[in-house]
């Protein structure tokens, strides 16, 4: 599923959670490597001091790059580009490489075991060509068999992340524990007829979840799922508490095959305690 993965290394230690992050999914799924460093262009006055100043500067970066690899004692594919923008200049290589995956690290603000996306890791969710993943602040290794988290609202960009999430389980062995969030402001309150609403509301609950349940029985992996009334980022955010790896869709509206990040995702890359992968919209090849 993730045959192709996508790092972005910036020395940094959110650089280095990320590649180990990346590492462990790409020994999961048996696939390749590539690490992308993206280093800044020289300020304007200082451009013209030296003809090679450019070159020298790549090398450095190239030199930097492989030194994080020989260190994580990880073999990838090594990239270095320019760009004022590191989202932009890991976008570009992404162009290039065509990755299922791209991981990207936490900032060091955050705290140990959390995720935290910083600038350049919300500069490369939004409209990234594939799937990104935020890794938190020196992860906590998986389990032998993960349990693989979702978030499901029934709508399509949910579906999607269902499907992802269930490829992956099937690939490494693990579970899926789905969970679908009802907001109780999103259920009808008539006081005239409320207890003839709220049958219609719990069978309307009800439905919703056998809808669920048919739906990941065609994905044919092990699985079990709850429905849940309250916040939906609040309870993910629990639900990321207790897995290993967190999927949830992106925004219902925007481009297709890109990542659209929206209000639960976002909570997410601020605070889940597990890796969190933002899926592209529906249409992305995988």
């Amino acid at each position: 599923m993730f045959a192709r993965v996508l790092v972005g290394v910036d020395g940094s230690a959110g650089g280095r959670d990320a590649l180990a992050a990346a590492e462990r999914m790409r020994r999961l799924g048996g696939g390749t490597l590539a690490a992308v460093h993206v280093h800044p262009p020289r300020p304007i006055p200082d451009r013209g001091l030296r003809p090679d100043s450019e070159a020298g500067d790549r090398r450095d970066a190239e030199e930097r790059l492989i030194a994080e690899l020989a260190a994580a004692h990880v073999t990838a594919r090594a990239w270095v580009t320019m760009d004022p923008s590191p989202g932009r200049g890991i976008h570009r290589v992404a162009d290039e490489v065509h990755p299922d995956l791209i991981v990207v690290g936490s900032s060091s603000r955050g705290p140990v075991g959390r995720v935290l996306a910083g600038d350049t890791g919300r500069d490369v969710l939004h409209g990234a060509p594939a799937a990104v993943m935020v890794a938190p602040r020196e992860a906590r290794r998986s389990s032998p068999r993960p349990v693989v988290g979702v978030g499901w609202d029934a709508s399509a960009e949910s579906d999607s992340a269902l499907r992802w999430a269930a490829g992956f389980a099937a690939e490494c062995g693990g579970v899926v524990r789905a969970r679908h969030v009802v907001s109780p402001h999103a259920a009808p309150f008539d006081l005239r007829a409320s207890h003839r609403i709220g049958q219609t509301g719990e069978a309307g609950r009800e439905q919703t979840r056998e809808r669920l349940r048919v739906t990941l029985g065609r994905l044919d992996v092990e699985h079990t799922d709850e429905t849940i009334i309250g916040d939906p980022a609040i309870e993910l955010l629990r639900l990321a508490n207790v897995v290993d790896l967190v999927f949830v869709g992106s925004r219902g509206h925007g481009p297709r095959r890109r990542v659209v990040l929206g209000s639960t995702g976002d909570r997410l890359i601020h605070d889940a305690a597990a890796a969190v992968v933002i899926v592209p919209r529906p249409g992305a090849a995988r």
